[in-house]
């Protein structure tokens, strides 16, 4: 496992299920979208997970049937011993099974609102 897994993980991902924003941007000249994710903690709307991703490929969005978005568990692979072209993660909502993405750059860290 990656450090950026690991430290993804020591975030508590799981604590932080209700999408708050979902930003898909083109940069031009690149190869890919970036893709940055803002999750809502439990009960509390001034702390939040973001995700940042670069180089994203084979996006898929479904749009859930309820109308909070959540992602309860968002999960992520380091595939890099694939030796994919440009890509070292596999970003899967497991649960709701809305969203997935393979990408080249994966971070993620907490901030207050």
């Amino acid at each position: 496992m990656s450090r950026a897994v690991d430290r993804y993980l020591e975030l508590t991902p799981g604590d932080f299920p209700y999408l708050r924003r979902l930003a898909i941007v083109e940069r031009v000249g690149k190869v890919g979208v970036d893709i940055d994710i803002e999750m809502e903690f439990y009960g509390d709307r001034e702390r939040c997970l973001v995700v940042r991703c670069s180089g994203v490929r084979n996006l898929v969005f479904r749009q859930p049937f309820t109308t909070d978005m959540k992602l309860h568990s968002l999960h992520v692979d380091d595939v890099s011993s694939r030796q994919l072209e440009d890509i070292q993660f596999r970003v899967r909502d497991l649960e709701e099974e809305c969203l997935s993405f393979s990408c080249r750059t994966f971070d993620a860290e907490l901030r207050a609102t």
